[in-house]
């Protein structure tokens, strides 16, 4: 299945004690690039590596952007003091207050234990259960329904951009039949174009020197090659949209295939048809590389 590169999807999930969401969104880049937010708490940043493995093993191209918003839910505001390091800090404080009155009686002045101080102390105070278990199951869960929803519309995008391609594909085929379908006359309309020119300044043409003449410019026109280089490239691409999967680079790489066989024809054209033809090729094949660059 061909897949875009653009896309979005979201999800929320409430569990026990967490408000989640997530929010999925991709442009176009040549490689993997991966960018993660969390606005509301920093919680999710520990899981930053399993996030990065659960969009790789989905996800090939693109530059992805995960929003990850965590609220606890208020009910599990209840606080809990861990006593352990309570007291050791007082222990070490009233120690501190000892060895000052020692070392330095005559100021008379013992260290003010202050309650707040503890309390404020990094670890002392914290959520009665932080229920991190659940986090990381519930996050993991809604990352991977956010992969899934989010390659289900790059799919149907992929198969308007299938369609689109093959659409084009068809028009540059018909291009190449009508080319070649003008190739005979091109030669005998040059033949008639020297015979006028020869006629108009009344001079003599020797049939040898003609058909020579002929020859020379039937070798330089001649885009028969080209021609069936497009016919060649045609079927292959249609091979590779058949296919489907990670395509993107090859479909690119068949692009300036497209371009440099139709370049060539226009640079060997002689004939104000075939000029317009080759115009239009190139019309069809840049259209298409454009859209190229949004294939996975």
């Amino acid at each position: 299945m061909l897949r875009s590169m653009t896309g979005f999807a979201s999800k929320e999930v409430k569990t026990e004690h967490y408000q989640i969401s997530l929010s999925l969104k991709a442009v176009n880049s040549r490689y993997l690039d991966m960018f993660f937010f969390y606005p509301d708490s920093p919680e999710p940043m520990n899981m930053e590596m399993s996030f990065r493995e659960q969009l790789r093993n989905k996800i090939s191209r693109g530059k992805l952007t995960l929003v990850v918003n965590v609220k606890k839910i208020a009910a599990d505001s209840q606080l809990a003091m861990n006593q352990d390091l309570a007291a050791s800090l007082l222990k070490n404080l009233h120690e501190i207050s000892r060895l000052n009155s020692e070392i330095a009686p005559e100021s008379g002045v013992g260290i003010q234990i202050n309650a707040m101080d503890i309390i404020n102390f990094p670890g002392v105070l914290g959520n009665a259960e932080s229920h991190r278990e659940e986090l990381e199951e519930a996050l993991r869960s809604a990352l991977d329904s956010v992969i899934d929803e989010f390659n289900s519309s790059r799919e149907c995008e992929g198969q308007k951009l299938e369609e689109f391609l093959n659409s084009h594909l068809d028009t540059i085929a018909r291009h190449v039949s009508s080319i070649k379908s003008r190739l005979p006359d091109i030669i005998e309309w040059q033949r008639k174009k020297i015979a006028s020119f020869a006629l108009e300044q009344q001079v003599k043409l020797d049939n040898a020197i003609l058909e020579q003449e002929i020859i020379l410019f039937a070798q330089r026109a001649d885009i028969a090659e080209e021609l069936n280089r497009l016919t060649s490239h045609i079927s292959q691409t249609r091979e590779i949209l058949k296919k489907g999967g990670v395509i993107g680079k090859r479909l690119d790489f068949m692009m300036q295939e497209f371009n440099r066989e139709s370049n060539t024809i226009a640079s060997k054209s002689v004939n104000a048809e075939i000029t317009s033809e080759a115009v239009d090729l190139k019309v069809q094949i840049e259209q298409m590389r454009e859209q190229v660059q949004n294939i996975e």
